[in-house]
């Protein structure tokens, strides 16, 4: 989803819904990919300094 910029095909949403995923399901991955990217935004803009160890 995050690769194509929200353009998400049929197939791919069957996909998810094979993998046993319902419709409310699916939302929430849609929210949380939508507030990592947005966040991610935000960092960007405020130059966040990041504090963590990278893995």
């Amino acid at each position: 989803m995050a690769k194509e910029r929200g353009n998400v095909s049929a197939e791919d949403l069957a996909a998810v819904r094979e993998a046993g995923f319902g419709e409310n399901e699916i939302v929430e991955i849609v929210a949380v990919v939508a507030e990592n990217f947005f966040t991610n935004l935000i960092n960007k803009v405020a130059s966040t300094e990041v504090d963590f160890l990278s893995i």
